[in-house]
């Protein structure tokens, strides 16, 4: 088997445990590549992505990787591990389940910006920039649905539905599911409910001030200029994360 390794730094600055489960992976008789060079010319697939860190590491790699259909094995070294397989002294023996074969895959739906290359595993937030209330128009499927003020809007998959949308009080998604929500952030009118979406569905936000657009946290955001549609839907991969015999029920 092939395997790669995306490292925190903050969290491995030696890359202590990068080097470590690497040595393990290669006395094991297994191949150990860089992640780095991920559609790169000469690119070597990987069979397995191990990713060290906790989850805002994940959320980071996810997309970069899935669109290769790259499975992501999580040993967590940060202080929140939903998407991690184990705690970093079962790092081992969770490889070793990879390697025996003895893990599952799991599938999480994806959303994307459309006519983009944004991918996000958990949500994109829509907030204002100032501290004036925002007024937002949707369209589902451009087909109008709401007009109201808020100071922002979460769009969240179902395994970020857990995360800054339920603190919102918005809709908890089955995690196997392939819906999305839409929760207000502080409407004006309490009236305005959170919606949930199939995943065939697109919806199109326009903001009347200018917003910012957050992509799986606060780390990756893009500018949204009044008037400017932000076409929001299901994205075309899944990404795929391993739990092994390792990790606990």
């Amino acid at each position: 088997m092939i395997f790669s390794f995306y490292t925190n730094e903050l969290k491995d600055p030696d890359r202590y445990y990068e080097a470590r489960f690497r040595a393990f992976v290669e006395s094991e008789g297994h191949k150990c590549v860089s992640v780095g060079i991920v559609g790169a010319r000469g690119f070597v697939q990987p069979d397995i992505c191990v990713v060290l860190g906790g989850d805002g590491t994940m959320l980071k790699i996810a997309p970069q990787v899935a669109r290769h259909g790259l499975p992501l094995l999580g040993i967590n070294l940060g202080n929140v591990g939903y998407f991690t397989d184990v705690e970093k002294d079962a790092g081992e023996q969770a490889l070793k389940d990879v390697i025996a074969g003895n893990y599952t895959r799991r599938k999480h739906m994806m959303l994307a910006v459309k006519n983009s290359e944004v991918k996000v595993l958990n949500d994109i937030v829509v907030k204002n920039v100032g501290m004036e209330l925002v007024r937002f128009t949707l369209q589902a499927n451009d087909k109008p649905l709401a007009d109201f003020r808020a100071d922002g809007i979460i769009f969240a998959t179902p395994a970020g539905s857990t995360a800054y949308n339920r603190a919102a009080g918005g809709a908890l998604l089955l995690p196997e599911s392939r819906l999305f929500t839409c929760t207000p952030i502080c409407a004006n009118d309490p009236s305005t409910r959170p919606w949930v979406f199939e995943g065939d569905c697109t919806i199109t936000l326009c903001a009347d001030k200018e917003v910012t657009v957050y992509l799986d946290g606060a780390g990756t955001f893009m500018s949204l200029l009044p008037g400017v549609p932000l076409h929001i839907c299901r994205a075309d991969v899944f990404a795929i994360t391993l739990k092994t015999g390792s990790c606990p029920a």
